[in-house]
């Protein structure tokens, strides 16, 4: 609280200094955070998180939350080499999920291809059963462009798990447009009724062939389990709409 009444009131030397002190005194992480936030200066930032590893040293999480912000200011500041070797030192098995997404966020802007693959893969398998972590990972490859990664990672997972609806799903993705992916997402969403995701996305893969007709009830299936949904509404209308382009529906 004092450190935030200095602030405040414009003292932000003291106030740093103050919340260094509160994160030594008490292993505070979120002490260091706020005096790291207050440091405009790189070296002086990395000066601070060095201090927080070294007080977290038989606190493998904090730590290794320490170490992240370390490859933070390291990227912003250009320096991608350097943050590549930090990252190669993250025990991922020390983060938790959201750090984890985080830690791939910065993989991706400062390694290469064959680092970002190893890295992926060990977040992947580490969560293989946390499902909305696994596709932030997959979306974050496919939008990066690197859908052959992706791919590739979530093929492995999915022959490790093949009775598993939600990767099989997730594997699913990687195969769309392509007509072959119809069948996986149909397996999946017979071992997981109800599966939003996987009917969606089928729904759209029926629209890319111009299957128009299996799309519609896909759609109306969706909207029957979420009736709220604006993107299904849409398809939905797209499906009945597209075939014939008729002004009826239109105006419907």
């Amino acid at each position: 609280s004092y450190a935030l009444l200095l602030k405040n009131a414009g003292q932000i030397k003291k106030a740093k200094e103050i919340y260094i002190y509160s994160g030594k005194k008490f292993m505070d992480l979120e002490s260091f955070e706020k005096a790291i936030t207050l440091e405009s200066d790189p070296l002086e930032k990395t000066t601070i998180i060095n201090t927080a590893m070294g007080v977290f040293e038989k606190d493998p999480q904090k730590k290794n939350k320490m170490l992240l912000s370390m490859i933070s200011t390291l990227i912003r500041t250009g320096k991608k080499d350097l943050a590549d070797e930090k990252l190669k030192t993250v025990e991922v098995e020390n983060l938790s999920s959201a750090d984890c997404i985080e830690f791939a966020q910065m993989t991706l802007k400062a390694a290469g291809n064959i680092r970002i693959k190893d890295s992926f893969d060990t977040v992947i398998t580490l969560y293989s059963s946390n499902y909305d972590l696994l596709k932030k990972l997959q979306n974050m490859l496919d939008e990066s462009g690197r859908n052959g990664i992706s791919a590739e990672l979530f093929l492995k997972l999915w022959t490790k798990n093949p009775g598993n609806p939600d990767i099989e799903y997730l594997y699913a993705r990687n195969l769309a447009p392509l007509e072959s992916a119809i069948g996986y997402y149909k397996d999946a969403i017979k071992k997981k009724p109800q599966f939003f995701d996987a009917l969606f996305d089928m729904g759209v893969c029926f629209m890319a062939h111009r299957r128009y007709d299996e799309a519609a009830t896909t759609f109306n299936e969706c909207l029957r389990i979420n009736p709220s949904d604006g993107a299904a509404k849409k398809n939905l209308f797209l499906s009945q709409f597209l075939p014939s382009k008729n002004k009826i529906i239109l105006e419907d």
